[in-house]
């Protein structure tokens, strides 16, 4: 089962849904901050709630979970 944006954006922020995007890539947390134009304390920050959040300890445990849980980010419509 598939979520819609909406969805999505109802269980994270839009930061949040931007750095997973971004993490999912294979970005570190400073070509995140970077790329976001925020501290990288930001993105650490942020990476613990999506952590909590999806109930996870890694990176790669993020981007099985979004997967898992069927959730499109913006930039995956694009494709």
């Amino acid at each position: 089962m598939h979520r819609s944006i909406k969805e999505a954006e109802d269980l994270f922020s839009e930061r949040e849904l931007e750095i997973i995007e971004t993490l999912i890539g294979g970005n570190t947390n400073k070509a995140i901050a970077d790329q976001l134009h925020i501290s990288q304390r930001s993105v650490e920050y942020q990476l613990q709630r999506i952590y909590k959040k999806l109930g996870v300890c890694s990176r790669k445990q993020v981007a099985d979970k979004v997967n898992e849980m069927g959730i499109f980010l913006p930039a995956s419509f694009e494709q």
